[in-house]
Formats: C-alpha cells, structure tokens, sequence
C-alpha cells in the first residue's frame, strides 16, 4: 500500500495503530526504497508543472488539467492517483511484451492464448 502513496491515516486505520506509528512505517518503507521516494517526488514536480505524467517504458499519458486549481486535499489524491497510474501502466507495459517476447515460444509448443484478464492469461494446450 505504501508504493501507491497511502496516507499515515491510511495505514494506522488498515493496520489499527496510532498515525505516528503508521508513519515510521512509511518511513522506513520510503528509506529502504530509494526509488520509490524519488518516483513520488518527480510525479508530484511533473503534476505541478506540466499536469500531467507519462510511463516512461512506452510513454502513456494521464492528464490531470485541473491539478493546480485543485483543492491540497484534492492535489494529494490526485499525486497518488498519478503514482498508482504510472506503477499500473508501467506493470500492464511489462505484461504486454512478455507476452509477444512468448508469441514465438507458445507457437513452438503448440500452445495457443485463449483470453486475457488483467494479468491472467488463459492458454490452450
């Protein structure tokens, strides 16, 4: 929860501990995760900016036009709805090529791809 940006109310609510103590959590997450950290901090500058962010893999956009008239609680919410955008599409990125980097592969064994769902595929053997 803490790489989609949850709030220290957030976190002690799920994990029924004080805010302060949900707040070391985070911390220590964000600590360990350099990267993280860092991801959150260029989202927030690209938002203020340009109101909008990109993937960086294949370079989907998610426009936000009305971030800085936005209300700060409403800016917040809008920062963790861009890092969740940039994390899930770049993870949908990811899935995609696997997917034609198998094409060949699957064709070799006589395997076919039936459906997709979200992450999940099915396969006909």
């Amino acid at each position: 929860m803490i790489v989609y940006g949850i709030t220290k109310k957030g976190l002690a609510d799920q994990l029924n501990v004080s805010e302060e103590e949900a707040q070391k959590y985070i911390d220590a997450y964000l600590k360990g995760y350099i990267g993280v950290n860092k991801m959150f901090k260029d989202t927030e500058k690209s938002l203020r900016k340009q109101r909008y962010v990109v993937t960086k893999s294949l370079g989907r956009k998610r426009r936000f036009p009305d971030f800085n008239k936005l209300e700060r609680w409403k800016q917040e919410s809008a920062i963790r709805s861009a890092n969740n955008f940039k994390i899930q599409a770049e993870a949908a990125n990811l899935f995609k090529k696997a997917l034609v980097d198998l094409k060949d592969y699957l064709k070799e064994k006589d395997i076919y791809l039936v459906n997709l769902i979200h992450d999940k595929q099915n396969c006909r053997v």
